[in-house]
């Protein structure tokens, strides 16, 4: 961190050393003056030709044929862009330089044809176009509609980015959202007066699945100028208008249905016995013959330490060693040390062996009830040739990412809602659906979605992430 604050520091002061005033030119990059000596000294320049004139006119600028001062863009930093009839709004200063002689940022002349070069950084302004000043693009706006209102239409809802202000139902309401939120703060600061126009029926005629694609037609047509909601950018609506920068992004899920088998009683029978392979049962079997045979024979030995008679034969030592293994600890008391020593052992691996069984037996009944999906991802559903549910707008874009991508085995819905509901109809195996649709129906808040449809929303696998001119309709 010290390393950059130190390069900072020393990036500011060589600045500070070459730029003292904003306005005043950069000593490495000092201004000129172009005309002094020039042939065009006395005279002012129209393209290719110079014309005598008096002494307050020297220059006329093509295109505009402005009589310009004779000192134009000469020798010091100025505003020389603010004539009136070409730009109220200027504020840049500027001034010629020599290109031999600039470390700064240049250009040349794009009004004179002379070798003449410019520069807005020895100055110390940035030399962006000026129509990337939102006040000069308003009034552009203004100047465009020659006194007229700049009209505006808004397609269907879209959640909080776009509705219906509350109370009101219908195409003619007045909308809300972020989207014109923001718009109308635009508008406001701007002073650019609006009029709000519905889709014209021709346009929802020709694009009936998409009110956002039947507005931009409407931008088209140029029955209205600005269509205001979150669009996807899609093949078939680049061809008709331009698109805003992206606002936000949405995207897209592959939703896929499962299918779970029916236990039977059978199937519940022996899953307990499928939890340890048949080797491993009869390693079990032949331990417990092993613990049974060793302690009868040990008890049966010891004069010393007398012991029951169930423990002195060899069936019953048999019978203690199995109801030590399925109730999880030695029924019977051993009587001398070494089979004190046996039992404690076994003990131990009763304990190991009801451990492992019961971790195995979970796992398995829980793996037995894990649902089996239709595809796992995307790749696999074309390859399959599934069919798919899918929103009618970005249909053709996928087809376009997606060579294996078959039209003819898609439907294609207006609306979320409508895919889902095809997808629990049976009409589709899978279903391509946003992000955010899929998870509002998880939750249970798309009131428009039957619950069947929503059962159906266990999984999603990302499809494609696409950037939105403003977002998603």
């Amino acid at each position: 961190m010290l390393v950059w604050l130190v390069i900072a520091f020393l990036l500011v002061s060589a600045v500070a050393r070459t730029q003292d005033v904003v306005g005043t030119a950069s000593q490495e990059c000092p201004c000129i003056d172009p005309w002094e000596g020039s042939e065009c000294s006395s005279t002012y320049y129209d393209d290719k030709t110079c014309f005598e004139t008096d002494d307050s006119c020297r220059l006329a600028r093509p295109p505009f044929g402005e009589c310009l001062a004779r000192d134009f863009g000469a020798s010091r930093c100025e505003a020389w862009d603010c004539i009136p009839s070409v730009n109220q709004l200027c504020e840049r200063q500027w001034c010629y330089v020599d290109p031999n002689n600039c470390n700064r940022t240049f250009s040349d002349s794009i009004f004179f044809t002379i070798g003449l070069s410019f520069s807005y950084a020895t100055c110390g302004f940035s030399s962006r176009s000026n129509n990337d000043n939102p006040r000069w693009a308003g009034g552009e706006i203004i100047n465009r509609l020659n006194g007229r209102p700049l009209r505006i239409g808004f397609p269907g809802s879209e959640g909080a980015l776009l509705l219906n202000e509350p109370g009101c139902e219908g195409d003619d309401c007045p909308r809300t959202g972020a989207y014109p939120l923001l718009m109308y703060q635009i508008f406001e600061e701007q002073g650019i007066v609006t009029e709000t126009r519905l889709i014209s029926n021709l346009s929802r005629t020709a694009y009936p699945t998409s009110s956002y694609t039947a507005c931009v037609n409407d931008v088209n047509l140029g029955s209205i100028d600005l269509c205001i909601g979150p669009f996807w950018v899609t093949a078939a609506r680049t061809q008709l208008v331009a698109f805003t920068l992206p606002l936000h992004v949405d995207d897209f899920r592959l939703i896929v249905g499962f299918e779970q088998e029916s236990k039977g009683f059978w199937f519940r029978m022996k899953t307990p016995y499928l939890v340890f392979s048949g080797p491993l049962w009869l390693s079990l079997l032949g331990v417990m013959a092993v613990v049974a045979v060793a302690l009868w024979w040990v008890e049966r030995q010891s004069v010393r330490y007398p012991v029951d008679e169930g423990s002195g034969n060899l069936p019953g030592a048999l019978m203690d060693a199995a109801m030590s293994m399925t109730t999880g600890a030695p029924v019977h008391m051993p009587v001398s040390p070494a089979s004190r020593i046996i039992t404690l052992g076994y003990s131990l691996f009763i304990l190991l062996v009801l451990s492992a069984y019961t971790a195995n037996l979970a796992s398995t009944l829980v793996t037995t009830a894990t649902r089996s999906y239709a595809s796992s991802d995307f790749d696999t559903a074309l390859d399959r040739g599934m069919r798919m549910c899918i929103i009618a707008p970005v249909a053709e874009s996928f087809a376009q990412l997606y060579p294996k991508f078959n039209r003819n085995r898609v439907s294609e819905y207006t609306d979320g809602p409508e895919v889902l509901q095809g997808m629990d109809d049976g009409v589709c195996q899978v279903a391509i659906l946003t992000e955010k649709k899929f998870e509002d129906s998880r939750r249970l808040i798309i009131p428009e979605t039957p619950a069947g449809a929503r059962r159906r929303l266990l999984k999603g696998g990302s499809a494609s992430k696409k950037g939105a001119a403003s977002g998603g309709g």
